[in-house]
């Protein structure tokens, strides 16, 4: 496939699986052994031992015994492998130990040059994300490869099998787009699968006449991003305009979307005000799995 007359082609040798081996993580472990026997890829299960509340000794008050936490993910990889060996699958665990989970996950993923990293999250918000954080949004907004998360709200059907039939790509239009947009339409080619790409004009308390005036050039841009390649269904760009977050959604719904991608810069507008921003109630409400591409 040429886009912007470089060729652009899907690799997906090297998956690294996150898990906290919790049910929020179920979803990534099934999309991640579908995913692995399509592309015969090599499966690394990773998990990261928080020593954050690991307790200093064992006469400690607070936090658990390091060496039951080792012995409780030796368990659980355990059986997190077998799922995959029982498949005939390659793959492999990796016990991380780390006071920052998420960033040992990304330079795991960089150690072995990952193509991919799946994971799933509980989408918490409010106090409860003050508290315990996010190593979802930590992980996308520092990982190098694409990250795909599974959030509450994906359908099981989504998971048993890998039937890419539409993508979603919704893009901000800037921080090398282009780019990002060939890797989804590589995946779109690969599994034969319709492409939308969309882009949301936020409003901003105009007129109901102003707030839908497409900005000039929004079109061309969009239709520019087109690859030249003939595709099985051919590619239709889409325009919203509102929230950005609720729009995308609303895509994804009305088009019964397999994969939402975003693409956007890691600091750009749609990773602005990270708590409220747009990844992050995106990943909170689609009923499919979503894919984020950034850049610096």
């Amino acid at each position: 496939m040429l886009i912007a007359g470089n060729p652009v082609t899907l690799k997906l040798d090297r998956i690294v699986l996150a898990t906290d081996f919790e049910s929020n993580s179920e979803a990534a472990t099934r999309y991640a052994r579908t995913l692995a026997e399509h592309f015969s890829a090599t499966t690394t299960v990773a998990h990261v031992l928080d020593l954050a509340v690991a307790a200093r000794s064992e006469a400690s008050m607070a936090g658990w015994p390091i060496e039951q936490m080792r012995q409780n993910c030796a368990d659980k990889m355990g059986a997190a492998l077998n799922s995959f060996i029982h498949r005939s699958l390659n793959v492999r665990g990796r016990t991380l130990e780390s006071f920052d989970p998420a960033m040992a996950v990304v330079d795991f993923a960089d150690q072995i040059n990952a193509d991919l990293i799946i994971m799933g999250t509980h989408s918490r918000r409010g106090l409860s994300k003050i508290i315990n954080g996010s190593c979802a949004d930590e992980v996308i907004r520092h990982a190098k490869c694409p990250v795909i998360t599974l959030g509450p709200k994906v359908k099981k059907s989504a998971l048993a099998n890998l039937s890419l039939k539409t993508i979603l790509f919704a893009t901000d239009l800037k921080h090398a787009a282009d780019e990002k947009v060939a890797q989804a339409f590589a995946l779109a080619q690969q599994s034969a699968a319709k492409v939308y790409i969309c882009h949301v004009v936020e409003s901003r308390g105009e007129s109901p006449f102003e707030s839908e005036r497409v900005p000039t050039g929004i079109e061309s841009a969009l239709r520019d991003l087109l690859p030249d390649s003939t595709f099985e269904h051919a590619p239709e760009c889409l325009i919203g305009f509102g929230d950005v977050g609720e729009q995308i959604l609303d895509f994804a719904n009305k088009k019964d979307a397999d994969l939402i991608v975003l693409g956007a810069r890691r600091e750009g507008p749609y990773f602005a005000h990270w708590n409220k921003g747009v990844v992050n109630a995106v990943l909170g409400e689609a009923r499919c799995p979503v894919m984020t591409i950034c850049t610096d």
